[in-house]
C-alpha cells in the first residue's frame, strides 16, 4: 500500500449506540453531521467493542489487545506495566498527537502515549482536578453538579422515585456551558494555535449521550416521545430462561418494570442529546479540515453501547447487541470510497492498526486487532472476522462475563460469583434479533453452539481469561 500521512481527527464518543443515528437507520434526524462523514465514506455494520465498559474498552481502542491481556479490567484500575500504546507507536513515527476530553484512565493524568493531553473525564468530583472543563465552570461562576439533574425533577413525580437510578429532562445549565459545547470550542481554538510541521492526529472524545440525559434547550424537546421506538423486553416467562441477576437487577435498581411512557422519555432525551453533540462534532469536523487539509482521514466511533431500556435496563456492562456494538465511520475524500457499506464483523481492537495501515504506519506485532485497511479501501472483500468477542469484569451480574458472536449467533458465558458451574445464553440472532429467549439449553449439541464454544474457550485460552 502507497504511505500516506494524512492528518487525522479519531472522535470517540462515550456510550453511544449506532442504530440511534440516521446513516444506521434511525428514522429521526438526530446526526446530521455525522450522517454526512457516513455518505461520503465507508460506514461499517458490525464493530463490537472490547468491553461494554468505560475505562476497559478505551484501553483496548489505543491499545490494540483486549481487557484480559492490556490489565485495565475495571473503571478503577490502570493497565500493566509495560503495555504499550498505539499513540505511543504513532508519536514515534512522526505524528504530533492531541487528546481533548475523555480518556478515563488510571491514574487519570496519565498520557498513554499522547503528546498533549486536555482532560475531561466527567463530573467525577475525584476526577474534576485533571478536568480542563471543570476548572472553566468554576472560573464562570457554574456549579458543576448541575450537569447531573434535570431542571424538571422536583416536579415530576416519576423523576423524583428514579432520581438516583434515571436522570432525564432539560439541563439545568444553558448550551454555553455544557460538556459538548465546551470542548468543541476549546479544541477549535487549540486548532487555531497550534504549530507543527508534523501530520497531527487529534483524538476528541465527547461524553455526550452518556448519562444523565439532560439535554440543554431547545434539544430537550427535539424529538417527540410518542415517536421514540419502544426497545425489545422480556415478559417475566422469557426472564425465567435468563440468569436470576437480570430480574433481580431490574427490581433492585429500577424499582420493577418501567412504563413505556418512562422509556420514550429518556429516549426522546438521549436523542436530544445526541442532536446536540453532532452539532458540536460537526464544528469540529469542519475546524480541523480548515486547519489542517480538506482530505484529512476522520474516524467517528464510541467506546460502547446504551441499554436505553432494552432487557429493562439502562447503562451498558451486558453482552447484548445494544450495549456492545458501536459505529465505525472512515471518511477520507479521495482515498475511501463514498457510500460504502462494510457488512463484516469487526472489532474494537482493529481500527488503531486500521487507522495506521491507512496511514503507510508500521503496525507492531503481537495485537489482538488486525489492520482491516484493505478493506475499508474496497481493495479486498470485507469480510471481517469470523467470530468477534467481548469481555466485562466490572458487572453486578457475575464476577466476568464473555461474548463470543458470529454472523448468526451469539454465546455469553457467565463465570458465577459464588462459584459453580458457569451460566450461559445462546441466541440465533436470526430469529431473535432482540435476544429475548435463551436457546442455550436446548442447542448445545447444534453446530452453532458448539463452534461459538470452541472459538470463545480458544480466545480465553489465548488471552489467559479471565485474570484471577
Amino acid at each position: 500500500m502507497k504511505a500516506e500521512r494524512p492528518n487525522i481527527l479519531l472522535i470517540n464518543i462515550d456510550q453511544l449506540r449506532p442504530d440511534f443515528m440516521g446513516c444506521y437507520g434511525f428514522p429521526a434526524n438526530t446526526t446530521p453531521y455525522m450522517d454526512r462523514m457516513a455518505e461520503g465514506g465507508v460506514t461499517c455494520n458490525g464493530m463490537y467493542c472490547a468491553s461494554p465498559m468505560c475505562t476497559p474498552s478505551r484501553y483496548s481502542l489505543l491499545s490494540g489487545v483486549f481487557p484480559s491481556v492490556h490489565g485495565a479490567l475495571t473503571n478503577s484500575k490502570g493497565p500493566r506495566a509495560g503495555v504499550e500504546s498505539l499513540i505511543g507507536q504513532i508519536s514515534r513515527q512522526g505524528y504530533h498527537t492531541v487528546c481533548f476530553g475523555k480518556l478515563h484512565h488510571e491514574p487519570p493524568d496519565a498520557p498513554f502515549g499522547f503528546d498533549e493531553v486536555y482532560l475531561h473525564d466527567g463530573t467525577f468530583r475525584n476526577r474534576r482536578p485533571y478536568s480542563v472543563y471543570s476548572r472553566w465552570l468554576v472560573e464562570q461562576g457554574v456549579d458543576e453538579d448541575d450537569l447531573a439533574y434535570p431542571v424538571e425533577i422536583d416536579d415530576d413525580p416519576e423523576r423524583r422515585r428514579l432520581r438516583d437510578r434515571v436522570h432525564w429532562g432539560r439541563c439545568r445549565l444553558d448550551d454555553d456551558y455544557t460538556e459538548s459545547t465546551f470542548l468543541a470550542r476549546f479544541a477549535v481554538q487549540h486548532f487555531e494555535r497550534l504549530q507543527t510541521r508534523q501530520p497531527v492526529l487529534c483524538y476528541a472524545s465527547f461524553l455526550a449521550p452518556h448519562s444523565p440525559y439532560c439535554p440543554p434547550a431547545p434539544y430537550d424537546r427535539a424529538f417527540a416521545p410518542a415517536a421514540m421506538p419502544l426497545p425489545p423486553r422480556e415478559s417475566e416467562q422469557e426472564l425465567d430462561g435468563k440468569h436470576s441477576w437480570l430480574r433481580r437487577h431490574r427490581d433492585e435498581r429500577y424499582l420493577g418494570v418501567l412504563p413505556e411512557k418512562t422509556i420514550r422519555d429518556v429516549r426522546a432525551q438521549y436523542a436530544g442529546l445526541l442532536n446536540h453533540a453532532d452539532l458540536r462534532i460537526g464544528e469540529v469536523i469542519a475546524a480541523f479540515r480548515a486547519r489542517f487539509g480538506a482530505d484529512s482521514l476522520i474516524v467517528i466511533t464510541a467506546d460502547h453501547g446504551d441499554l436505553l431500556g432494552e432487557h429493562h435496563l439502562f447503562e451498558k456492562a451486558l453482552m447484548y447487541e445494544a450495549s456492545v456494538r458501536v459505529p465505525c465511520i472512515f471518511n477520507w475524500p479521495g482515498h475511501l470510497p463514498a457510500r460504502r457499506r462494510h457488512d463484516g464483523l469487526l472489532q474494537q481492537v482493529d481500527l488503531l492498526p486500521t487507522i495506521m495501515g491507512l496511514a503507510g504506519l508500521t503496525i507492531p506485532a503481537g495485537l489482538d486487532g488486525r489492520n482491516r485497511a484493505e478493506e475499508i479501501m474496497g481493495k479486498s472483500p470485507a469480510q471481517g472476522a469470523a467470530v468477534v468477542f467481548s469481555e466485562n469484569y466490572e458487572t453486578p451480574y457475575g464476577d466476568y462475563i464473555a461474548m463470543a458472536r458470529s454472523a448468526t449467533h451469539k454465546l455469553i458465558y457467565y463465570r458465577q460469583k459464588s462459584g459453580g458451574a458457569p451460566f450461559y445464553e445462546f441466541y440465533d440472532l436470526q430469529k431473535d434479533p432482540g435476544e429475548l429467549v435463551n436457546i442455550a439449553s436446548g442447542a448445545a449439541a447444534t453446530p452453532a453452539y458448539r463452534e461459538l464454544a470452541a472459538a470463545l474457550e480458544q480466545w480465553m485460552a489465548n488471552n489467559r481469561a479471565p485474570v484471577t
